[in-house]
């Protein structure tokens, strides 16, 4: 059975201001959301509703999928699945408004708890400059303006990144949040967490193909594809040669950047050489210095440096400090326009 609960965290009424949110038994969700009805959510825990006919919101999705370099498409040595063409663009071709109330609801328990860590390190004399700090803002920051819902929140450093999955991890993803836990392959550059990057050429990097519709058969195989493409049991919703990218709220809080690799990064902040992991095994943030009681870095900006010379990565170890947003599924386009 599926419980659905608001999560309070302290700090965290639960209250919400005129025209942000509204609560109901499912907690408390962005009022832009579509009904959150016990039908569209028993069995689930969320919804991933299909974006149709919005000419504003599609056409700010595209504009995230946007790269400087085209010659950066499908090089780097992170790529996972590599086509047998060369492709010069990334298209959108399906698109989806996530809404999991239980991930939101943590999501807003996170960001409490970093406002609340804010507000004591600025009381200590270590907060950041206001709206922002070193390395901000972000690529995609100012792209969140033409999308609904809430504006990204400056006190947290809230803004918004993008994570390249494969299909067979998206529906727990969708259900359940990334899971900073599974991370633990080895030359992971900046630590064992959960990855994002600012540039949609990076987050390409790490997707697979989904090349065709499958209906579902029995609670595993099609299950993605029950819920993606409900109303294309034939699969003619199916785009055919798919990649999904997730595009995400992230807070960023009292973040701490490096440009070492891991295990032994050092700061490069605050007169730099400080540890940025709390113990060898990069599973955690160090704490800021001269803090009592502690208070650990709620995220890590990897900047460009030897061995990563394009692009810049961020990496969260705490799965309350994002919500999955968006859907993307993506096609990839070679010069003739054929989705490879």
């Amino acid at each position: 059975m599926v419980v659905y609960y608001h999560y309070m965290g302290a700090g965290c009424s639960g209250k919400v201001a005129p025209g942000d949110g509204q609560v109901g038994a499912y907690g408390e969700h962005p009022a832009h959301w579509s009904a959150v009805t016990d039908r569209a959510y028993r069995g689930n825990g969320f919804q991933a509703v299909r974006l149709r006919g919005d000419a504003a919101v599609w056409a700010q999705l595209e504009r995230f999928l946007e790269v400087e370099d085209a010659q950066n498409l499908g090089y780097g040595r992170d790529v996972q699945q590599k086509t047998k063409a060369k492709y010069v663009k990334l298209k959108l071709a399906a698109a989806w408004r996530i809404q999991n109330p239980s991930l939101w609801s943590r999501y807003l328990a996170g960001k409490a708890k970093i406002r609340r860590d804010v507000q004591s390190l600025s009381k200590a004399g270590k907060g950041l400059p206001r709206r922002g700090g070193p390395g901000l803002p972000l690529r995609l920051h100012g792209l969140a303006k033409g999308l609904p819902g809430s504006q990204l929140d400056d006190e947290v450093n809230e803004t918004m990144l993008m994570h390249g999955t494969k299909p067979q991890f998206l529906l727990d993803i969708l259900a359940n949040g990334p899971n900073e836990r599974y991370s633990g392959a080895t030359g992971a550059l900046f630590g064992h967490g959960m990855y994002f990057a600012e540039d949609a050429d990076k987050v390409d990097q790490y997707v697979a193909v989904d090349k065709e519709f499958i209906r579902q058969q029995g609670p595993s195989k099609g299950a993605l594809h029950a819920r993606l493409y409900p109303g294309g049991r034939s699969g003619n919703e199916h785009p055919g040669n798919v990649y999904y990218m997730l595009l995400c709220r992230v807070a960023l809080g009292h973040y701490v950047r490096t440009r070492d690799k891991a295990p032994t990064c050092k700061s490069i902040d605050g007169g730099g050489g400080e540890p940025v992991f709390a113990r060898e095994n990069p599973r955690e943030l160090a704490t800021v210095p001269q803090v009592t009681p502690p208070i650990h870095y709620h995220a890590l900006l990897g900047e460009t440096g030897p061995g990563h010379l394009r692009h810049r990565e961020v990496v969260c170890f705490h799965g309350e400090y994002l919500y999955p947003e968006y859907l993307l599924g993506v096609q990839r386009l070679s010069a003739s326009g054929a989705a490879l």
